[in-house]
């Protein structure tokens, strides 16, 4: 009987001490390691269609698990560009709202540069170089006039002038095609060309398209010069050489 007692104490302490150890090793707490990556958040409210500084967003971590796929990780590839919507503080930048100024990124406004303005104008296969002129490209444009002009003898006489109205002027889209992807030379013709211009020279294509005609001539890529030449008339060009 006494050794009874004594091999069931023995079990009594040996559980005890199995059990003891089983409870220290469940209390102890379990080490979750979080992986972080970086990302660029806005440090402050970024209004849209502002161009972004440096002091607007910053490098941050964040665990990976909550990094959106479109959220962008280098400052740099935010730095000058717009925001086409608010980001809140905090926020993580993402590429989507983005867009390049001057490259539009689908949408035309973006498209133009700062103190430019876009202005549409109606071409056919002989004044719109016959379907050869894609979205980038760059284009001088023409003006044909007629001038009524008074002649010494009280008489009045019609006049016709060509003159270079505008130089290297960018074509910003053909019909509603903005990039060459969407416009190529394959294509059925088109009948609108629109132009990156000036405000006075938007007023000048207006007025000549409104009372006399334009056309468009292609440029080089290479090219950049500008020509300055004089105003042509008929006369000049049958006796030019005289």
């Amino acid at each position: 009987m006494k050794k009874v007692r004594i091999l069931a104490l023995i079990l009594a302490i040996i559980t005890g001490v199995l059990l003891y150890r089983y409870l220290d090793s469940v209390s102890e707490p379990v080490v979750v390691e979080v992986v972080k990556g970086s990302v660029v958040v806005a440090a402050s409210d970024i209004p849209a269609n502002i161009p972004i500084t440096t002091e607007m967003i910053k490098l941050t971590k964040v665990p990976e698990e909550s990094i959106h796929n479109l959220a962008v990780k280098d400052i740099n590839e935010v730095v000058g560009k717009v925001s086409s919507s608010v980001i809140i503080q905090g926020e993580q930048v993402l590429s989507s709202k983005l867009i390049t100024p001057g490259e539009g990124n689908g949408t035309l406004a973006y498209k133009i540069e700062e103190g430019m303005r876009a202005i549409t104008v109606a071409v056919s296969n002989t004044t719109g170089l016959s379907n050869m002129i894609i979205p980038d490209n760059r284009v001088d444009i023409i003006g044909l006039y007629s001038v009524e002009v008074e002649q010494p003898d009280g008489e009045k006489k019609t006049i016709d002038y060509s003159t270079m109205l505008l130089e290297n002027v960018r074509v910003l889209a053909v019909d509603d095609k903005m990039t060459e992807q969407d416009k190529t030379a394959s294509e059925e013709t088109y009948v609108t060309l629109t132009l990156e211009v000036t405000p006075l020279e938007a007023m000048e294509v207006s007025m000549t398209e409104y009372k006399s005609s334009l056309r468009a001539i292609l440029r080089s890529p290479l090219d950049e010069g500008t020509t300055s030449l004089p105003a042509l008339t008929v006369d000049k060009v049958i006796f030019k050489n005289n």
